[in-house]
């Protein structure tokens, strides 16, 4: 760099460097455009007007991000195919593992759920054998969800013992 000048000429060319004038010019992640400023207009603008195109959109988008990012198309899904983005026999395996592993786990956590929604509304009923009875019902429920790691060991000793107290609380 040194025997091309190269080096020089970018030193004397930042330290000329001229400073925007105005703050409303410049536009960064700290500074994002106003409410105030214009908006591009997609008429004048051949990359608008390929943005708008694209999306079937106005540029004239609400809220402080007003300027134009990069277009996004997004591809017609196949009704009949879930999308994966696995490539190999294997990862597809996997894929659909974890899907049929994610449904079963959001079924067993809707069932410890509704044992504590059970306790609850028994406790806000202020009924207490039915309370008594549902909180017994729901020890063991919690129980099972920590040893399928549905639930952290901590997590479920707060729900017993917050459930216990209000059952206690209730005599």
């Amino acid at each position: 760099r040194k025997k091309l000048g190269i080096l020089r000429a970018t030193k004397k060319i930042s330290a000329h460097a001229v400073a925007p004038s105005t703050a409303e010019s410049t536009t960064s992640r700290r500074n994002p455009l106003s409410l105030d400023t214009p908006v591009i207009d997609a008429t004048t603008d051949p990359w608008a007007v390929r943005f708008c195109s694209v999306l079937s959109i106005s540029v004239d988008m609400p809220g402080p991000r007003r300027h134009i990012t990069r277009p996004f198309v997004q591809r017609p899904m196949d009704p009949n195919k879930e999308p994966v983005l696995a490539n190999s026999p294997q990862a597809k395996k996997r894929a659909r593992q974890a899907e049929k592993h994610r449904q079963h786990n959001a079924s067993m956590r809707s069932m410890y759920r509704t044992s504590i929604k059970k306790v609850e509304s028994a406790v806000l009923a202020g009924d207490r054998d039915s309370a008594n009875a549902a909180l017994i019902a729901a020890i063991p429920i919690i129980d099972r969800m920590v040893n399928k790691g549905i639930l952290h060991k901590v997590q479920a000793a707060r729900y017993k013992s917050r459930l216990n107290a209000s059952v206690k609380a209730l005599s």
